[in-house]
């Protein structure tokens, strides 16, 4: 029956029927349901523990531009900036909307380092809880203009990481919950993961594949530490191992970031997220450890406290909170093992290592 004789058979002022028996019309929860399967769990204490977090990664990145910009597009740097604007101003090719970065205003070594200055005091602000979204916002503005004008030596993976990052803050509030934004850096470590996996499976010497690539990694990371000679001599069995789990790790684990939380599996859903976190930090402290990355390796461990919950978080401030008062300085030295030493310090005072040498005052000569 079509829905013009259905009206008819009803009549003009007849009451339509009942959705449930009809069947065409959804339920009027299921909408709510199907959002709060993939609702965040994360919330307000995440978002502020996150702005902290990506405060330090920014006065890292800040000084450390800092001691190399001038070196880099200074006046009499590698690539010096007033060069590239006085030629593109010559062709009529610059403008804000082509470029948008604020150095090209007055490209001197004086607003290089009055940039970094600015991104300091950004930085500071932001750990300290003041105006974190703001700070955000204007960094990512400031970082900008320098990754465009240092050019081809700041366009590196973490240097676009943490621009994306930084935008993500500028709309993630401290105070309340904001699940599309959650959702949104969740997504982010996704596509870190994921798209760094593919890059390896799609690369034309099929050397992650066939599990070679490990082999010679070491070789050509970016300064390796001393720890990378130890690890570059281990056994080749071993080295086909990490090639072969490292794609495991990035294309299979990040599907663990959106798995349902479904009211019967709450706690599967937590501890999958929970996993891939502890899989993708320890990924990172190897990487650390054994190449430099910059502020690349702490920028991802930085994201990755997006797949935790509230009550992850809480936990860890109760458990810290109940332990870092506790170490006093004979405390931990009872806690190292030297026995003599440990009973004469816990002997000298009642209370701590530090009223004991304010009670004995300074030594005699």
């Amino acid at each position: 029956m079509t829905g013009a004789a259905t009206e008819e058979s009803r009549g003009p002022g007849a009451p339509a029927p009942d959705s449930a028996l009809v069947g065409t019309a959804p339920s009027p929860s299921s909408l709510a349901v199907f959002l709060a399967r993939w609702r965040p769990a994360s919330g307000p204490a995440v978002a502020s523990l996150f702005h902290r977090l990506l405060a330090l990664v920014f006065l890292d990145a800040w000084l450390s531009l800092g001691v190399q910009v001038r070196l880099l597009i200074g006046s009499s740097g590698l690539l010096p900036l007033r060069d590239f604007v006085d030629a593109a101003r010559a062709e009529g090719v610059l403008s804000f909307h082509a470029f948008p970065s604020f150095l090209i205003i007055h490209p001197s070594d004086g607003l290089l380092l009055a940039g970094v200055v600015a991104g300091v005091a950004l930085a500071l602000l932001a750990l300290a809880g003041l105006l974190p979204r703001a700070c955000a916002a204007l960094q990512v503005a400031l970082y900008l203009g320098y990754a465009l004008a240092c050019r081809s030596l700041l366009t590196f993976q973490w240097d676009n990481l943490l621009l994306e990052a930084a935008f993500l803050a500028a709309f993630l509030p401290a105070d309340r919950p904001a699940p599309l934004v959650h959702f949104l850096f969740r997504a982010l470590v996704f596509k870190l993961y994921f798209e760094s996996g593919l890059a390896k499976w799609q690369s034309p010497l099929g050397d992650w594949r066939d599990g070679s690539a490990m082999t010679y990694y070491y070789e050509t990371a970016p300064l390796p530490t001393r720890l990378a000679w130890y690890a570059h001599h281990l056994p080749a069995a071993w080295h086909h191992f990490e090639s072969r789990a490292t794609l495991v790790l990035e294309l299979l684990v990040p599907f663990a970031i959106f798995v349902p939380t479904l009211a019967s599996r709450a706690q599967l859903a937590r501890r999958a997220r929970l996993a891939a976190a502890s899989l993708f930090t320890g990924f990172q402290v190897v990487n650390a450890a054994t190449a430099n990355y910059g502020f690349f390796c702490h920028l991802s461990v930085c994201l990755h406290v997006f797949l935790l919950d509230e009550g992850d978080v809480a936990r860890a401030k109760q458990w810290l909170a109940a332990r870092l008062p506790a170490l006093k300085p004979h405390d931990l030295f009872r806690r190292s093992g030297r026995g003599s030493a440990r009973r004469c310090f816990a002997r000298a005072s009642g209370r701590s290592w530090a009223g004991w040498a304010l009670r004995r005052g300074p030594p005699s000569r």
